[in-house]
Parts: structure tokens; C-alpha cells; sequence
């Protein structure tokens, strides 16, 4: 609920008109017959903090400068200076005849004014500003929270921002506990995102893929140089980011084995067992994983592939073949039937997969196309062995180093998802924190089903996911995480739905401000579409709810020759816009 006014004159008072105007007659009288000076300078910095609307703390500024003048002098002499005005005063008004006839004699109450006047202001310095203090919150208080102006930007603000710029752009994003985004122009202070905050998943959005580019790769720098494992799926075929990726891994001495359409080795099937060959097969061909699936040729492939795993694993291929050529290979029933003939008479294993081998018969004579099918993807996707060690997701979360997928096939880019799931779940089974980050770069709707799988998976086992998705494709995931960070968005659909993920406040239901109070997004929808190019909104679940409402992206600068083009263009993008006043 935002703050209501609250009067310390009740408003129901009689006469409450006539009791402020004697105080306010009261207060008056006792500045001009004591503290003269003081009235001046705390009229002085009411005026200058309603014009300016500068946060309260900027008074500070006169409370140590009165404070330092007085033990300059000595607090002797500072009380005697400001006493001395008001003693005269009080002695002339005392030097017989009635008070009230001498107060109009002025020009003897304030004799000798430019001599004595001068003294007090060390100690009206600190006087005048706690007064002034006390207008401004007497101010705020007696306003609704909604009526209050927004603060400006003060001096240390302005100093503030600009040291934390400098510092990000030199490379100093990493913080204690997570890694520095950008500033706030309002108070100057970094917008951090800490890694247990990143660790429920992060999705950064907006309608500017190099903006998102730029900001993703901000915690992807912070946690190369914090040591933590990347791996990131490239959907966009965006080889700016892969040399910036790659750079930043040269520069930070981090291992870095890429897999793309013509390069790197990637046989994920290689070590994992039948269930597991299963599973990523289903997923590289684009078949749910479901046993309560309805019968059909899914349910087909499913039961020749299981027998085909199950056989594989009694009678393994010769090392140097390609699981997935074998795989292709053994969808051939002629090719099962004498694979099955290897496997050692006896037994309680041989039995069973004579069994399974006889559904894949009756599954091949029942619909022979979808073999022919899921043949001709494998066929289309599979790679000749290589000598180098390929990519090891296992072994890259061990040995603490970054992998990187270039994929455009939405299969492959399953199976790398089903592949990332699974280490998830092996971290979690023997209780060790991966303590890494996963990346998607860019979105495919064909693999969203794989994503929140990877993020409830990601929680448990420490590799936080890192989805950046240009909008409105990545909005139906901001529910999915725990921090969403947006950027000026261009569809008001999209921009509708992720300001109610910014959170709710309350505000009056009408223009007049009565009484009746409504929601409405902490975050208007058209906020979110007026954004500047480089401004950004941040939205936080746990483990302390918070939002950033302007914050500013700084990027930090990636070692020399490596900056992406999109970052330049980016970079005159964030120039232009502050030249405008943006």
C-alpha cells in the first residue's frame, strides 16, 4: 500500500487554520529576535531544495561546513558570535518604557547589525539546514506517496555516476557476490545482480538484439572471471559474440572448445547409458520424452529405439564409430536382427531383448517411414569421428572452462538442452553445486518446452540459465525466472505482460487523488516502451524482492581487437542519446 498523508495538526482540529498561523507567527518572531542568520539561510535551502528537488541529504553539505567553521574558530567563540546579536536585542528591549513602544524603534533593536550579524553563521550554517531538513520532511510527509516529486540528480549523484562508469568500463563489473549491469543516473550507485539472485534464472529482453547482446554478455565476462563454467547455445549465428566470447576466455586463460556447423566434435551419446541415449534421441528428433503418450508412430520409434540403445549397450560397436552412425545403422531391422544375433546365448539379458527386438520387428512392418525418417535426420546431423576430445559438458563444468554451441537445427539445439538438463540432474543425484552459467543466445520456439526444465534444474544444481530473447518470443518466459531485465520494448502486447512482471502498486482511482485505490504495475507499460536505447528496467523475486526502475547499461570493455561490431553501434547509440538529453 504507498503512503497516505498524515497532518501532525490533526485535520479535524477546530481552528486548525488560525493554531498554524499563530505557530507560524510564533516561529517567525523568535528567528527575528534570535536567530536571525539562520531565518535566512533556512529560507535560503527550502528554496533551493524545492527548485533543485534534490534528495534531502545534499544539506549535509552546510551542516559540515558550519560544523568544521566552528572548531576552526572554537565553539567558544562560535556560541559567543551567535549570542551576541540576540543579547543586544533583548538588552535594548529591557532598557525601560514598554516593550512593545521600543520594538518600533528598529533601527535601535538592530543596531549595529553588519558587525554582529556576520558572527552567527557557523552555527546558523547547521541550524538553518536541520531547519530546512525539517520543512522538506514535514513537506513529504504531509503529501501522498504518489503526489511527491521525483528527485534530481545532485552533485555527488553526477560524481558518483560518472566514477562508477569509469570503474565498469575498465573491466571492474565484478562484484562480491555477482557482477555490475550498469548505474543508476538518479543516485549514481552500480545495478548489480548477484549470483544466488541469478542463480533462479535470468531473462533479458527487449526489441534491440545487440542492446541484449551487450548486456547478457556482461555477466557472462563477470562469471569467466569469477572462474565459473559457461556453456551457451548460439541460436543466432552471431559471430561478433563468439569472438567476444572467445576473447574474453583468451584473456582470463579459460578453455574454450567451440562446436559449429563446420567446426568442433560433439557426441553426447558416447558415455551415457540406454536410458539416457533415449532421451537425447527423442529430443534431437523432436519427440517428447512421455510414457503416457497415445499409441502412434512416436510411440513406435520410441519402442525400436529403446531395444536399439538396449542392444548397443550388450553389444557395443567398434570405439572409433559414431554412436549416432551406429544408431542410424540399427534402424535398418536387418542390421538389428544381426546385431542381436552377437549377443551370447543364455541368460536372462538376452531373453529380454529378444523381446524388445520382436516389437521392433512388428513396429518396422507397421510403419517402416518413420525409420526412413528419423534415419535421414541422424544422417543429416551425424560427423565423422574426430581426433581431438570434442565437447564434454561433464568435463567442462569440472575443469571449470566455457563451451560454445553454434547450432541453427532446432533438433540439434534439443539435444544440447536434454544434454545440459541431465548434467543438472547428475549434479544434483550426488549433491555438488555446479557453480556455473548457462546462456542461451537468442530463441527458438521449437525448443521451449527444453527451458523451463533447464531453469528448475538449473536452481537445483548451480548452473543458472541466462536466456536473452528478443521480445515479444521471449515474454512467456519471464514467469519461468527469477529476474527479468527489460529494455525499451516496441510491442504493447509484450509490453503489457512484462510490466505486470515488474510488480503492483496502488494509486488513487481517480485524477482528483480520493480516497479509492486501485492497482497498477510498478512499472507502466509505457514506460517500457519509451525507454532510451541504453536504459533498462530490473526485476528481482528473491531472495529479496527488488526493482530497478532506470537503470543504465555500461559495458565493460572486452581486450583490445575483440569488441563486437554491435557493441560500437551500441556504444554510438547510448553517445547519441545522451547528447540529446536522453
Amino acid at each position: 500500500m504507498p503512503r497516505r498523508a498524515r497532518h501532525l495538526i490533526p485535520t479535524q482540529l477546530p481552528r486548525r487554520g488560525e493554531v498554524i498561523a499563530a505557530c507560524a507567527v510564533l516561529v517567525l518572531l523568535a528567528h527575528l529576535l534570535f536567530a536571525q542568520a539562520t531565518l535566512v539561510l533556512a529560507a535560503t535551502f527550502v528554496i533551493v531544495s524545492k527548485a533543485t528537488r534534490w534528495r534531502r541529504w545534499w544539506l549535509a553539505v552546510p551542516v559540515l561546513a558550519g560544523a568544521g567553521w566552528t572548531l576552526v574558530i572554537g565553539p567558544r567563540a562560535a556560541l559567543a558570535g551567535f549570542g551576541a546579536g540576540p543579547a543586544q536585542i533583548l538588552a535594548f528591549l529591557g532598557g525601560g518604557g514598554h516593550p512593545l513602544s521600543r520594538l518600533g524603534q528598529l533601527s535601535g533593536v538592530f543596531a549595529g547589525a553588519g558587525s554582529w550579524l556576520p558572527r552567527q553563521l557557523p552555527i546558523a550554517l547547521v541550524a538553518g539546514a536541520i531547519e530546512a531538513a525539517l520543512a522538506g520532511w514535514l513537506d513529504w510527509v504531509h503529501t501522498d506517496e504518489w503526489a511527491v516529486p521525483a528527485p534530481r540528480p545532485g552533485a555527488f549523484a553526477a560524481v558518483r555516476s560518472a566514477a562508477n562508469r569509469r570503474a565498469i568500463r575498465a573491466g571492474a563489473m565484478v562484484t562480491r557476490d555477482g557482477c555490475a549491469l550498469g548505474v543508476r543516473p538518479d543516485t549514481g550507485a552500480r545495478v548489480t545482480l548477484s549470483w544466488p539472485e541469478a542463480a533462479g534464472g535470468v531473462l533479458v529482453t527487449g526489441a534491440t538484439p545487440e542492446i541484449l547482446t551487450i548486456t547478457s554478455f556482461q555477466l557472462i565476462h563477470a562469471a569467466l572471471r569469477r572462474r565459473k563454467p559457461v556453456i551457451a547455445l548460439d541460436l543466432t549465428d552471431d559471430a561478433a559474440a563468439a569472438r567476444a566470447l572467445a576473447a574474453v576466455c583468451a584473456a582470463t586463460g579459460t578453455p574454450l572448445r567451440v562446436f559449429g556447423p563446420t567446426e568442433g566434435y560433439y557426441e553426447p551419446l558416447r558415455q551415457a547409458g540406454p536410458a539416457r541415449r533415449l532421451a537425447l534421441t527423442l529430443a534431437l528428433l523432436g519427440i517428447d520424452d512421455q510414457a503416457d503418450r497415445p499409441a502412434g508412430s512416436a510411440d513406435g520409434l520410441r519402442t525400436y529405439l529403446r531395444a536399439v540403445f538396449e542392444l548397443m549397450d550388450a553389444v557395443p560397436a567398434d570405439p572409433r564409430t559414431p554412436v549416432l552412425e551406429d544408431v542410424r545403422h540399427l534402424l535398418n531391422p536387418m542390421a538389428l536382427h544381426a546385431r542381436f544375433g552377437l549377443v551370447p546365448a543364455g541368460g536372462q539379458r538376452r531373453d529380454e531383448l529378444a523381446g524388445r527386438v520382436s516389437a521392433s520387428a512388428r513396429v518396422a512392418q507397421a510403419d517402416p517411414r518413420a525409420l526412413l525418417r528419423a534415419a535421414r535426420q541422424l544422417a543429416a546431423l551425424s560427423r565423422p569421428p574426430s581426433p581431438d576430445a570434442g565437447i564434454d559438458l561433464a568435463s567442462a563444468v569440472r575443469e571449470r572452462s566455457a563451451a560454445l554451441f553454434r547450432v541453427s537445427d532446432p533438433g540439434l539445439a534439443r539435444l544440447i538442452c536434454t544434454d545440459i538438463a541431465a548434467l543438472g540432474e547428475d549434479l544434483s543425484r550426488i549433491g555438488v553445486n555446479g557453480d556455473g552459467l548457462v546462456w542461451l543466445h537468442g530463441w527458438d520456439p521449437r525448443i521451449a518446452d527444453r527451458v523451463p526444465g533447464l531453469v528448475s534444474g538449473g536452481t537445483a544444481s548451480g548452473l543458472a540459465v541466462l536466456v536473452c530473447a528478443k521480445s515479444p518470443a521471449g515474454t512467456d518466459l519471464a514467469g519461468l525466472v527469477n529476474a527479468v531485465l527489460i529494455h525499451r520494448l516496441a510491442d504493447t502486447t509484450a509490453a503489457a505482460s512484462l510490466a505486470e512482471r515488474t510488480g503492483a502498486t496502488m494509486v488513487p482511482a481517480s485524477a482528483e487523488g480520493g480516497p479509492e485505490l486501485v492497482s497498477r504495475p510498478a512499472v507502466p507499460a509505457q514506460t517500457l516502451l519509451s525507454l532510451a536505447p541504453a536504459q533498462f528496467v530490473l526485476a528481482v523475486n528473491s531472495p529479496r524482492p527488488r526493482l530497478v526502475t532506470h537503470g543504465r547499461v555500461v559495458p565493460a570493455r572486452l581486450p583490445r581487437g575483440a569488441r563486437p561490431a554491435a557493441a560500437n553501434r551500441e556504444f554510438r547509440l547510448v553517445s547519441a542519446g545522451r547528447e540529446a538529453g536522453q
